[in-house]
């Protein structure tokens, strides 16, 4: 029995150090090194898209024409890239053929996704192994998820994002709209952002840089700091400040609740094992 248990032990072992390497790889890839494996082009009007790909970066990005167009590039063919195009809507999937122990970590794939000026109703992508990243496109509906790899987005024009992370973190810079993040494993950074900001992470610290405190936030995180930057002090805001382990610091106050003008904008700021400053 000992043996039985032993055996799973290592197993077990060599699966995570498996998915540690390639998420490394997967991260560290460079597309200028990767073959072009398939390449599509969709006339049609495509408002709605949906990826899914497994061990396999995306990069989502503005198209020079009114087409929609995926190219997928990598150094290994072992893979199916399943599309379907129909009523507005495009599906993208990316299947790893590969067994499921397989020690061959110079295997990489990234999926260039180019979308129309024009932009589209809703945009989602699920990465089981690699990062996400999307730059200077609209979408007015943003939905990204990845289990092992960061999220980063930049410039992008949308009303709604919804960003979610099992191990990686994730970054938001120059954007305006209503966000929710959560991440269990890796921290949060808010860069040049507006809107409706909420966001959670379980082991990872929560980082806002922007002018000034004029909309609503809610961080949350269990293990790990809350670091807002801002140019100047926020004219009608009520921050909320809460911690169990750590400290506060408010514009030099450390006090749990603090009020700018009429306090009408909440900023509810929440860490369980962390200091929380504002400044």
């Amino acid at each position: 029995m000992k043996t039985f248990w032993r055996l799973v032990l290592i197993l077990a072992s060599l699966t995570l150090l498996g998915i540690v390497i390639a998420v490394y790889i997967l991260g560290q890839a460079d597309p200028a090194q990767q073959e072009v494996l398939d390449e599509q082009s969709f006339t049609e009007e495509i408002e709605n898209m949906e990826i899914t790909v497994e061990n396999s970066r995306v990069e989502i990005m503005p198209s020079d024409d009114a087409r929609s167009r995926i190219v997928l590039l990598g150094n290994d063919d072992d893979f199916t890239l399943n599309t379907d195009s129909a009523g507005g809507r495009l599906a993208i999937e990316i299947e790893d053929r590969s067994p499921f122990f397989n020690f061959d970590f110079n295997r990489s794939y990234t999926l260039q996704v180019y979308v129309p000026a024009s932009g589209l109703d809703s945009l989602s992508a699920e990465s089981n192994n690699g990062s996400i990243e999307a730059n200077d496109i609209r979408a007015a509906e943003f939905t990204l998820e990845a289990d092992n790899g960061r999220i980063v987005l930049e410039a992008v024009d949308s009303e709604t994002v919804d960003v979610e992370t099992d191990n990686g973190r994730i970054e938001l810079n120059d954007m305006e709209a209503d966000i929710s993040v959560r991440s269990s494993n890796g921290r949060i950074m808010f860069s040049e952002v507006a809107g409706e900001l909420e966001a959670q992470a379980n082991n990872g610290r929560i980082e806002l840089e922007t002018d000034t405190l004029d909309f609503p936030v809610d961080f949350d995180t269990d293990n790990g700091r809350i670091e807002i930057r801002t140019e100047t002090e926020p004219a009608n805001a009520r921050i909320e400040a809460r911690i169990d382990n750590g400290s506060i610091g408010i514009y030099g106050r450390e006090n749990e609740e603090t009020v700018f003008g009429s306090g009408d904008v909440l900023i509810r700021l929440v860490s369980n094992n962390g200091s929380i400053t504002v400044e």
